[in-house]
């Protein structure tokens, strides 16, 4: 199990009151929320919320970008554990221009049925009855996908000469690996979004905690906001438990918070762009973390930066308040190396 998680941890290639925030986004009089495609490049779709700016790249529309946003006076502010930054935004009748740093600048209004960009979890009208072949079948085949997988990611290890970083793990030299690493995620988020479809999540009470570790290592993997999200409610009910089922949720919710460039409540997760630098976005009550940690029998989050600084890492510790955004009294950015 150890070894399960310290797989997940290192591969990463954000707070639990994300949760509570709406990603709806009905049009109503803020003429900017909604969907919009670009201009340059039909791929590109960007739905705008009260709370979120969500980019879709691909037609994969699980694969997305998602940023924490502010309504200003001419525009709005990113959040997130990038620079904070003002965007300066132009709506005229239903063309959008948006001055950033993305070559995607100008957009047109698109219903929201030209894509289904949705980062809510599943939502259930009526679950159906599981028999108990299907259950044992559903076991079988989860710890059968998961043992698949951590095998590859092990030879992804050994090829990259355990330098588990973003440059290191896109280097060309492993684009074979990596294609097939891709291809078996792709195939277990399906079946797994298929099971949890029917049935709901698979929890420890119903399929036993081996299936479900393997569902929540298969959701991790999958960059899918909706899935991972949807783990993470059914989840929530471990928080404050310890042991290995709030580990399991701890990790999820931290996962997704990171994906949302939201603040983690656990620091279970952290980014490291290229070797030797890593950024962790933390919320600032430091308090309620170290509570969180504790539980789970690790060390201070103090503690944990400081056995990273001394193997080496160059530390960024991003601070931010429960909507994502920098904390003022820092100005955003704490320097572990100060």
């Amino acid at each position: 199990m150890k070894r399960v998680l310290l797989i997940t941890l290192v591969l990463l290639v954000f707070q639990l009151s994300a949760f509570e925030l709406s990603e709806a986004g009905p049009a109503g009089e803020d003429p900017f929320l909604g969907c919009w495609r670009s201009l340059k490049d039909p791929n590109v779709v960007l739905k705008a919320t009260e709370n979120f700016l969500i980019l879709s790249f691909s037609p994969e529309t699980y694969q997305l970008r998602t940023m924490p946003i502010k309504r200003t006076s001419s525009g709005f502010r990113l959040g997130g554990y990038i620079p904070p930054e003002d965007v300066g935004i132009s709506i005229r009748e239903d063309s959008l221009t948006i001055d950033w740093q993305l070559p995607a600048k100008r957009f047109i209004r698109v219903s929201a049925e030209y894509r289904a960009i949705d980062i809510d979890p599943f939502t259930y009208v009526e679950r159906e009855a599981i028999s108990e072949e299907a259950r044992e079948e559903i076991k079988t085949e989860l710890n059968s996908r998961l043992e698949q997988e951590q095998q590859i990611r092990q030879e992804l290890m050994l090829e990259a000469g355990g330098e588990m970083t973003s440059e290191a793990l896109n280097s060309p030299e492993l684009a074979e690996i990596r294609n097939r690493m891709v291809r078996t995620d792709s195939a277990n988020h399906s079946y797994l979004v298929e099971q949890v479809k029917k049935y709901g999540w698979i929890d420890p009470e119903g399929f036993g905690l081996n299936a479900s570790t393997a569902a929540y290592m298969i959701a991790l993997h999958s960059g899918d906001l909706r899935l991972m999200r949807t783990a993470t409610s059914s989840l929530e009910k471990y928080r404050g438990t310890g042991g290995p089922n709030e580990n399991m949720y701890g990790t999820m919710a931290d996962r997704v918070a990171l994906n949302m460039q939201m603040p983690m409540s656990y620091c279970l997760q952290e980014y490291i762009p290229r070797q030797g630098r890593m950024i962790i976005p933390v919320i600032n009550d430091r308090e309620e973390l170290n509570a969180n940690r504790e539980r789970l029998g690790l060390p201070k989050f103090e503690d944990y930066v400081q056995m990273k600084k001394d193997e080496g890492f160059e530390i960024r510790i991003f601070e931010m308040d429960k909507r994502g955004f920098h904390s003022p009294d820092t100005n955003g950015i704490a320097d572990s190396r100060k």
